[in-house]
């Protein structure tokens, strides 16, 4: 009887307050935005199959500083970063799904914050990294095409930021 009751509260909590361990583009994953001074830029080492379709980590990185900067959200340098509580750090991933040369590539795309946070009920806990805001998206094409929905899902961060911190 208790374990069912234990069960019917988890099940509660998880209608009333979604799935917090899953990051998404939601309203309680964009709170976790809130108050951020920046973030840092960092794509994942690319696999050397997207190296040799053409991609290139600094261009892409250049790519999503670049509309950051322009819609008013800092970039964080290293000396930054240490310098700024929970260490927020928006990561690109692009993992290969498809990989012939005499056709066009496919590509999961992965845009994703993480940053330092501590558990509720132990607030002597050590800070750990999680992920707190994420969205994905698949992309058939170029290096132009993945180049601009990294851009475009960059600017969807850039709307979830400024939807929690809003500019004077």
């Amino acid at each position: 009887m208790r374990r069912h009751c234990l069960l019917r509260l988890c099940a509660l909590l998880l209608v009333a307050f979604g799935a917090p361990a899953l990051a998404g583009d939601h309203e309680l994953n964009r709170a976790t935005l809130k108050g951020l001074s920046g973030v840092c830029v960092f794509v994942i080492d690319l696999e050397p199959t997207a190296q040799a379709a053409g991609f290139d980590s600094e261009l892409l990185r250049t790519d999503v500083e670049l509309r950051l900067r322009m819609a008013g959200v800092r970039v964080l340098n290293d000396r930054d970063l240490l310098d700024t509580p929970a260490a927020p750090c928006l990561y690109v991933t692009l993992n290969p799904l498809h990989s012939r040369a005499d056709e066009s590539q496919a590509f999961g795309i992965v845009l994703e914050l993480s940053q330092l946070v501590r558990l509720q009920r132990d607030s002597g806990a050590p800070l750990a990294i999680a992920s707190t805001w994420s969205i994905t998206a698949t992309r058939v094409g170029q290096l132009a095409d993945v180049r601009a929905t990294v851009r475009d899902m960059t600017d969807i961060f850039v709307d979830a930021w400024q939807s929690v911190n809003p500019q004077p």
